[in-house]
């Protein structure tokens, strides 16, 4: 019989787990690269990646004039 093992992120304050070995070696990797968002702790692979994330889900600026939510960019107001 086959047994799943689940593989845990042993790095402070990361939840992530899987299955796959090869999913969590690209995963690891993340953490050596460092690109890690300040606010939610999410990792990307590259700068822009991780520049997109944060104008998009942290710099909320942009008020809806009808239900007065915010927003990254005009297109969504």
């Amino acid at each position: 019989t086959c047994t799943t093992v689940k593989l845990t992120c042993d790095h402070e304050e990361c939840s992530f787990s899987t299955t796959k070995a090869r999913d969590m070696k690209v995963h690891q990797s993340l953490h050596e690269i460092g690109l890690q968002c300040k606010e939610c702790k999410l990792l990307f692979s590259t700068i822009i990646k991780l520049q997109n994330h944060e104008n998009k889900v942290h710099k909320l600026k942009l008020a809806c004039e009808s239900c007065s939510q915010f927003f990254a960019s005009r297109k969504y107001v």
